[in-house]
């Protein structure tokens, strides 16, 4: 089989795929760009290399989960009235720009605020700058 063929195929399939529904949670979106003429391993590349690594189900699922214990964390006890401030934006999906305005802090203030915090919730993790 050539790769002309090859990709005619391959295009047929994902149009039957996209059509059912399918979603690939595991490796991205690739029914989308199936129109390219690229291969799957330079769309898997792709995807992994700019800002589409995103787009992925599983960081998307992983994001939300993170922002959902965030938001329990929200009642916890602060030491600052600016701290609960910028951690309640923050956890709301908020910049470090808008959770600052909301506690009248500065967006370096409000990012330093969250990564002290973020320690002392979730501990250090492999944040380099943890260690």
């Amino acid at each position: 089989m050539n790769q002309s063929s090859f990709k005619k195929l391959q295009k047929k399939w994902y149009n039957k795929l996209r059509a059912s529904g399918f979603e690939d949670i595991e490796q991205g979106d690739y029914l989308k760009a199936s129109d390219k003429n690229t291969s799957l391993d330079e769309q898997y590349y792709e995807q992994r290399t700019h800002s589409t690594k995103y787009r992925s189900r599983l960081w998307k699922d992983s994001q939300a989960e993170y922002y959902r214990m965030a938001a329990q964390f929200s009642h916890s006890r602060f030491d600052t009235v600016e701290d609960r401030l910028v951690w309640q934006a923050h956890s709301e999906g908020k910049t470090n720009e808008e959770a600052g305005k909301r506690a009248g802090v500065t967006k370096r203030e409000a990012r330093t605020i969250v990564e002290r915090l973020r320690i002392r919730f979730f501990g250090p993790g492999k944040d380099k700058r943890c260690d």
